[in-house]
């Protein structure tokens, strides 16, 4: 996906001297799509390939950077956790801390959908445990009944 405010061209990134593969040409559409689920299933499996070469990319021993990489889950997770390292890492000494957390598009329905490829047959093992049904954004914990002491 492009970032927010980018042109539709995207921005040429070369690794190892070949063009990134994992780059789009066209901006993405962010809605949710009526589309068939056998194309979209294709479509989630051809993307999933070209994002393993890549990550097979970084992982290997001509990498000249320090590379981390996190699954979807992990990062949706703990987004600031993950922004906050890299900020830490290239930024020089005294660096500020992140003050709020970025916006994050609605993924309400995505864990069901990754549970849809899976009964499909596909495999979507590069989304970490991504859950079905996420944990509620503001769900108070229950509050604990009061014990006595003796």
């Amino acid at each position: 996906m492009l970032p927010a405010g980018s042109s539709s061209a995207a921005t040429a990134f070369r690794f190892n001297g070949r063009p990134a593969k994992f780059m789009p040409t066209q901006p993405q559409k962010r809605s949710r799509s009526n589309r068939n689920f056998a194309d979209l299933r294709f479509e989630a499996a051809l993307l999933q390939k070209i994002e393993s070469e890549h990550l097979d990319d970084l992982r290997s021993i001509h990498a000249k950077a320090k590379i981390r990489i996190w699954s979807l889950a992990e990062f949706i997770e703990a987004p600031m956790e993950a922004l906050q390292t890299v900020i830490d890492e290239i930024s020089v000494a005294g660096g500020r801390r992140l003050s709020e957390a970025p916006r994050i598009v609605d993924l309400s329905g995505f864990g069901q959908f990754l549970q849809n490829l899976k009964n499909q047959g596909m495999h979507p093992y590069l989304m970490g445990d991504f859950p079905v049904d996420p944990a509620p954004q503001n769900a108070r914990p229950k509050a604990r009944k009061p014990y006595l002491l003796r």
